[in-house]
């Protein structure tokens, strides 16, 4: 178990993912939510309200094999209700690892089950 001291960090748990294929068996797109997890001092930036967690919703497009990201606040008792945060640049910047998401996308792509 690694541990961070002060700042934001992706965990690199998913708490949340779906992929979508089409109707001839093509894989379209894969999107997983990483979980960030928040030093108290930075969770004003994020502003989340009491019933809901950060994450990083980074999707790979198998189209293009582009991978587009942002941060978003997932609500802990319905996984559907899924907001954008604002000032998407402020919180990127708080996010010590954000950059692994990239490489985070491309490996768990390949182990979900119905991609295959």
């Amino acid at each position: 178990m690694r541990k961070v001291v002060g700042g934001a960090y992706l965990s690199g748990r998913i708490p949340k993912d779906y992929g979508i294929v089409s109707n001839f068996g093509q894989n379209i797109y894969y999107t997983a939510y990483y979980e960030v997890e928040l030093d108290a001092r930075d969770s004003p930036y994020f502003n989340l309200g009491s019933n809901y967690y950060a994450a990083v919703a980074t999707t790979y497009d198998f189209r293009t094999n582009r991978i587009t990201t942002e941060v978003v606040k997932i609500n802990n008792n319905n996984s559907s209700d899924v907001k954008t945060i604002n000032f998407q640049n402020n919180v990127i910047s708080k996010i010590k690892n954000f950059n692994q998401v990239r490489d985070w996308i491309k490996s768990d792509k390949s182990n979900i089950k119905y991609f295959r």
